[in-house]
C-alpha cells in the first residue's frame, strides 16, 4: 500500500507540471503573434518558475504555486483586464558581461532573455550537455542603445534548438519576439549570412582599435632621397643601405617606380629620376639606371599632355632641382623639352608668392618639399622649424635632405623609426594619424555601418580633439601648418558628435572674400571645397564665418561643375563628381540618411588613390571590407524594412481607411519610407511601424478636412478625442466615426507596445498628442475661412506640423525612458513644428492656400513683393533649422536619440513638400555593380503614381534628387474635392477666400 502512494506521489509530480506545462504552451499558441512581444517577460518567467530548479529549492517546493499565480495573471490579462505591474527581475539577469564590459540591459524582455540564455535556469543539465555555454554578446549601437544576438561556440556559428536536431541561425539582431519564437519553437529561423557580417564587424573594429600613426603605402621617391644620404660616420657608404636595396628589387617592368595599377606620368618620371640619381650617387645598378633613363627619355613628351590637375605636391618645385642634379651626374635625358620649360616657369610663380625669408623662419607648405631648394635655404635658419618628431613636416623625403646637410640627430631618429616601421622603405608623409582617424570615421558613417563602432568612434573623435587648435588642424599631430581640409572634415564630425568647438578656426585659411586650403595657395582643391562646404552645413545661428566659407564653396563647386572640371589634385577618386554632385543638390537640411548612404554605397572604392609627393593608398580607410560590410547591413535591412512594410500593406488592408481618397497606398509607402530612410536601424522596427501608421493618419485626416471635411466634422472628432470612449461617438458622421475608430485602435495598440518599453502607461500622453495636434488644424482651419490674419509669430506658434503625432509618439519606442514631462518642457518640439511649417509654406502655391507664411509676411510688410517676401521666409527657414540643429546637439534632459528624431522629421519635410520620391522597391539588393538612380513622381489626388513633368526631374533622377528644385505644391481637383451637400462647402468658402488673396498679391506686385 505504501508504494502505491509512493508511485501516485511521483506520478502527480511529474504528471502535473506536464499537464500545465501543455496548458501554457496551448496558451501561448492561441497568443496572436503581434501581443506576442508584450507578454513576454511574463511568458519567460513562467518557463522559469516551472522549470528552475534552483528556484523551486529556494522556495521550498512551491514554484507550482507560484507558476499557477502567474498564469492566472496572463489569462486575466488576455481576457481584457488591466496589465499586471512589471514583474520582479531574476538578480542573476541584472547585468551581462560584453566584452569585458558590464553592460545594463535595457528592458524587462532582454533582461529574463539574457537571464535564460546565459545559463539561467531555463536551460538545465541537460542543454548544457548539448550545447556549448551560450554568451549574450552586446554590440552598442549608439550612446543609448544596445543591440543583442546570440553567438554560440559550435564551429559554424549556429544554434541548436532544445530538443530537436534542427539547427537555427538567429536573426540579427535579435529581438525579445525572435528569442520566444526560437524557445516556444512557435518560429523558425532560416539560416542567413549573418555570421560573416559579424566577422567583417569584428575585422573592422580590430582595425579601429588599432589606429596609430596611420596605414599607409611606401613611396619610391621618398625612399630614394632616404638612399642618398651618406653615413654619418664619414665613410663612403650610404645611411641607409637597406632603402638602395629596395630602390633595386622593386624597379617596375617598364623602368619606372610607382604604384602599379595606375600610371600617372608625373609620378612615374617623379619616382624613376629620384630612383635613378640615388642608384648613381653610389654607382650601383647600372642596368636599372639605363633602363630608368629608358623609360624617362620615352615617357617626359606625354607630361605635355598629362592633365596638371594630378601634378603630384611640390613637383613644380622638387622637379627642376632634380633636372640639374641628374644634369651633375651626366644623366642621358632630354634637358632641353619644352615641358621642362613650362615647369620652371611654374616654380618661379610658386616661389614669388611665398619669399625665402618666410621659407626659412615661419612654418609654410614648403617645408615639405626643402629637398627643391636645398642649394638655396639656410638650413641652420630651417632646422629650428623642425617638427617634435624630428621631421620637416613630416615629409621624409625632406627629412633625408636636411640630415645631410645637418647631420640632425633628430632627423636621424625620425628616419630610423620609418626604415624600421616600413620594413626598408619609407612612405611619402607621416605619420597621418589625425587624417586617418578623420577620414575612417568619415567612411563609416556614410556608408551607413558607424552605428557598429559607437565606443571606437568615440576614441578615435576623442584623440582627434585632443589636438584640436584655435587655428584648426592639419593630417597628423602637432603640425606647425594647418589645413582647411582636415579642419572641416574634424570640425563637421566633432560638432555632429557633441563636441564643444569654435568655427573661429576658419578664419585662418580666410583671404579676403575667398578662402584656401593652405597659406599662399595658387589654386583650390576641389576636395578641400567639397570638405569646407560639408562643414558649413552644421552651422549654428550666428556664425558668420560658416556663412561666408559655405556660400564661397557652393560658388566655387557649382563653377566646377559647369565646367565639368569636378576632378581634384589630391585624390583619384571612383565617383568624385558624383559626390560633389549629390552634395550640392542634396543639403543637409534636405537629406535622408539611408538615400545617401545608398548613394554612397555605389560611389565608395576599395582602391582609391591619394596624391601626394606621389600617389600612395590608405588600406585603413579604402579596402574592400568596409563595402562588403556595408552592402551586407543594407542588404540585412532592406530585406527587415520590406517585411516591416508587408505588415504595414496588411494593417492598411485591414482597415476602413481606404475608402478615404487622401488615404491612398503610395502615401503609405511614402511615409514608410520616411521612417525606414532616417531611422532604418532594425532594432527600431517597432518605431519604423509607429511613425508610419501615425504620419499616415495624419496626412489623411489634414488632406480630408482640408478639402471635404468641415468645420463641425473637426470639432466633433477633436470632442472623441477628449471623451475617448468608441461606445459614445455622439451624434457626427459616419466619416468621423470611422476616422475616431482608426485613430483609437492605433493609439491603443500604442499604449500597449509603450508600456513594455517605458514601464509606465503612456496613453494619455498619445491621447494628448493628437488633441493638440488637431486643435492646431481647427485653429488654422477657422484662420482660413476668416478675413483676419493672425501675425506671423502667432500663425507659427499655433502650426502644428503633419509629422508631429509620428514624431511624438515614436520618442518613446526608440530605447530611451522618458519622464513623464520630457517632451512638454522641450522646446525642440515647436522648433521642429515652425521649421517644418515654413519650408511647407515656401513650397506651396499661392492659388493653393489664403494662409500661409509668405501671404502673412506680406501683410506685415506691404511694401514688398511675393518673390521678395518668399526669400525673407526661406531665409527664416533656414535660421530655424540651423536653431533645431543647435537644440538637437547641444546636452539636455531630452536624450539625444528623441533630439534626433525632431531634426530628422525636419529635414523629411524639406525632401517631402508635397512630392513622393520612390527611390527604389522595397525589394532592392545592393549588386556588386548598379547605377543608382531616384525616379521622381508627382501624386496626384487618386493616390496614383504619375510620372512629373517637371523639366527639373530628368537632373534629379540623374543626381538623386533636387533638394533645391521642386515643384508647388499639389493642386487637386475641384470636383473630387467639394461636397455634396445643400449649403456652400467649406472648399467654396476657402476658394472664394484665396481669390481674395490672389488680388491682393496682385496688387502689391503692380504697386
Amino acid at each position: 500500500m505504501q508504494g502505491v502512494k509512493t508511485q501516485s506521489a511521483i506520478w502527480l509530480r511529474v504528471a502535473f507540471p506536464l499537464a500545465s506545462l501543455l496548458a501554457l504552451l496551448f496558451v501561448i499558441h492561441q497568443l496572436p503573434h503581434k501581443l506576442l512581444l508584450r507578454y513576454s517577460s511574463h511568458i519567460f518567467v513562467l518557463l522559469q518558475c516551472l522549470w528552475g530548479r534552483e528556484r523551486e529549492r529556494e522556495q521550498g517546493g512551491r514554484s507550482s504555486r507560484k507558476w499557477q499565480q502567474q498564469l492566472l495573471l496572463l489569462l486575466l490579462e488576455l481576457h481584457g483586464r488591466q496589465p499586471p505591474p512589471p514583474l520582479p527581475l531574476p538578480c542573476s539577469a541584472q547585468k551581462l558581461e560584453a566584452r569585458g564590459k558590464e553592460t545594463k540591459l535595457l528592458t524587462p524582455v532582454m533582461t529574463s532573455a539574457a537571464n535564460c540564455l546565459s545559463g539561467g535556469s531555463l536551460f538545465c543539465s541537460q542543454a548544457a550537455m548539448m550545447l556549448p555555454k551560450l554568451r549574450l554578446h552586446c554590440v552598442q549601437c549608439r550612446p543609448h542603445q544596445f543591440q543583442f544576438h546570440l553567438a554560440c561556440k559550435l564551429p559554424d556559428g549556429s544554434f541548436q534548438h532544445l530538443g530537436k536536431s534542427q539547427k537555427y541561425v538567429l536573426q540579427d539582431p535579435v529581438r525579445p519576439e525572435v528569442l520566444i519564437g526560437i524557445l516556444l519553437g512557435l518560429q523558425t529561423i532560416p539560416a542567413t549570412d549573418g555570421g560573416r557580417k559579424w566577422e567583417l564587424v569584428e575585422t573592422v573594429r580590430s582595425m579601429l582599435n588599432s589606429l596609430h600613426d596611420g596605414e599607409i603605402s611606401v613611396s619610391a621617391y621618398d625612399t630614394a632621397w632616404v638612399a642618398r644620404v651618406p653615413a654619418l660616420d664619414g665613410s663612403n657608404t650610404p645611411q641607409f643601405p637597406m632603402c638602395l636595396n629596395w630602390i633595386m628589387n622593386n624597379q617596375l617592368e617598364d623602368g619606372s617606380w610607382g604604384d602599379r595599377d595606375l600610371f600617372l606620368t608625373y609620378d612615374r618620371i617623379c619616382s624613376a629620376l629620384a630612383c635613378a640619381i640615388a642608384l648613381k650617387t653610389w654607382n650601383t645598378g647600372d642596368k636599372i639606371v639605363h633602363k630608368a633613363l629608358e623609360f624617362i627619355r620615352k615617357t617626359m613628351p606625354k607630361m605635355e599632355l598629362e592633365d596638371s590637375t594630378h601634378m603630384p605636391i611640390g613637383f613644380e618645385i622638387v622637379f627642376p632641382a632634380m633636372i640639374e642634379e641628374a644634369m651633375a651626374l651626366e644623366l642621358d635625358i632630354d634637358y632641353t623639352a619644352p615641358v621642362l620649360q613650362t615647369i620652371y616657369a611654374e616654380r618661379k610663380k610658386k616661389l614669388e608668392r611665398i619669399p625665402m625669408n618666410v621659407v626659412q623662419n615661419y612654418p609654410t607648405t614648403l617645408l615639405h618639399s626643402l629637398e627643391g631648394l636645398h642649394k638655396t635655404i639656410d638650413w641652420d635658419k630651417v632646422i629650428k622649424l623642425q617638427s617634435p618628431d624630428g621631421s620637416l613636416l613630416f615629409s621624409p623625403a625632406s627629412t633625408a635632405c636636411a640630415l645631410m646637410h645637418t647631420g640632425n640627430e633628430k632627423c636621424l631618429q625620425y628616419l630610423n623609426n620609418l626604415v624600421k616601421r616600413f620594413n626598408c622603405a619609407v612612405p611619402n608623409v607621416y605619420p597621418v594619424d589625425l587624417f586617418e582617424h578623420l577620414w575612417i570615421v568619415d567612411r563609416l558613417q556614410r556608408l551607413g555601418i558607424s552605428r557598429y563602432f559607437t565606443q571606437e568612434i568615440k576614441s578615435a573623435l576623442d584623440y582627434v580633439y585632443r589636438y584640436w587648435t584655435d587655428k584648426g588642424i592639419a593630417w597628423a599631430r602637432g603640425s606647425p601648418v594647418q589645413d582647411a581640409d582636415d579642419t572641416s572634415m574634424a570640425f563637421r564630425l566633432l560638432r555632429s558628435h557633441g563636441y564643444d568647438i569654435s568655427p573661429d578656426a576658419f578664419k585662418t585659411f580666410q583671404e579676403g572674400d575667398s578662402f584656401v586650403c593652405f597659406s599662399g595657395q595658387a589654386g583650390q582643391a576641389v576636395t578641400g571645397m567639397y570638405n569646407l562646404y560639408r562643414a558649413s552645413q552644421v552651422m549654428f545661428p550666428g556664425e558668420t564665418i560658416l556663412e561666408e566659407a559655405g556660400s564661397f564653396a557652393r560658388k566655387f563647386l557649382e563653377g566646377k561643375r559647369q565646367e565639368n572640371q569636378l576632378y581634384d589634385k589630391w585624390i583619384i577618386s571612383k565617383d568624385l563628381p558624383g559626390e560633389v554632385e549629390f552634395a550640392l543638390d542634396n543639403p543637409m537640411h534636405a537629406r535622408l540618411e539611408r538615400l545617401a548612404t545608398r548613394r554612397y554605397i555605389d560611389q565608395y572604392a576599395a582602391d582609391d588613390v591619394w596624391i601626394g609627393k606621389s600617389l600612395y593608398r590608405m588600406p585603413f580607410v579604402n579596402n574592400p571590407i568596409f563595402l562588403e560590410l556595408a552592402k551586407a547591413d543594407f542588404n540585412m535591412c532592406r530585406a527587415l524594412h520590406r517585411k516591416e512594410f508587408q505588415q504595414l500593406e496588411r494593417w492598411y488592408d485591414e482597415s476602413s481607411l481606404s475608402m478615404f481618397k487622401g488615404f491612398s497606398r503610395s502615401k503609405l509607402e511614402q511615409t514608410f519610407y520616411s521612417a525606414a530612410a532616417t531611422i532604418f536601424e532594425p532594432e527600431l522596427s517597432p518605431a519604423r511601424l509607429i511613425w508610419s501608421q501615425c504620419w499616415f493618419l495624419s496626412l489623411g485626416i489634414n488632406e480630408y478636412f482640408d478639402y471635404q471635411g468641415s468645420t463641425k466634422e473637426l470639432e466633433d472628432l477633436i470632442n472623441n478625442v477628449e471623451r475617448w470612449n468608441v461606445n459614445s461617438l455622439g451624434n457626427c458622421s459616419a466619416k468621423v466615426k470611422i476616422l475616431f475608430v482608426e485613430l483609437y485602435n492605433i493609439v491603443q495598440n500604442h499604449s500597449k507596445q509603450g508600456f513594455l518599453y517605458q514601464g509606465r502607461s503612456i496613453g494619455g500622453a498619445l491621447r494628448e498628442i493628437w488633441k493638440t495636434w488637431l486643435s492646431s488644424l481647427l485653429q488654422r482651419t477657422k484662420w482660413k475661412m476668416s478675413d483676419n490674419y493672425p501675425t506671423l509669430e502667432e500663425y507659427l506658434k499655433a502650426s502644428h506640423s503633419s509629422i508631429e503625432p509620428a514624431v511624438r509618439s515614436t520618442v518613446y519606442f526608440v530605447g530611451e525612458t522618458l519622464a513623464t514631462g520630457d517632451l512638454k518642457d522641450s522646446a525642440i518640439c515647436q522648433m521642429m513644428n515652425t521649421a517644418s511649417r515654413l519650408v511647407q509654406d515656401t513650397h506651396t502655391d499661392k492659388v493653393d492656400s489664403s494662409l500661409n507664411s509668405i501671404t502673412i509676411y506680406l501683410e506685415e510688410n506691404p511694401q514688398l513683393t511675393e518673390s521678395e517676401a518668399l526669400s525673407q521666409v526661406q531665409a527664416l527657414a533656414n535660421k530655424n533649422m540651423q536653431k533645431l540643429l543647435y537644440e538637437t546637439l547641444q546636452p539636455g534632459a531630452l536624450p539625444q536619440a528623441c533630439k534626433q528624431l525632431f531634426l530628422n522629421a525636419a529635414r523629411i519635410m524639406n525632401v517631402f513638400p508635397g512630392i513622393c520620391y520612390r527611390v527604389f522597391s522595397f525589394t532592392d539588393q545592393v549588386p556588386e555593380t548598379q547605377v543608382f538612380l531616384t525616379v521622381k513622381e508627382s501624386v496626384n489626388y487618386s493616390g496614383e503614381m504619375t510620372p512629373s513633368n517637371n523639366s527639373n526631374h530628368s537632373l534629379a533622377a540623374r543626381n538623386c534628387f533636387a533638394a533645391l528644385q521642386r515643384p508647388r505644391h499639389i493642386l487637386y481637383n475641384k470636383a473630387k474635392c467639394q461636397t455634396t451637400t445643400s449649403k456652400e462647402s467649406d472648399y467654396s468658402k476657402r476658394k472664394r477666400t484665396r481669390s481674395r488673396s490672389q488680388t491682393r498679391c496682385r496688387n502689391r506686385e503692380g504697386n
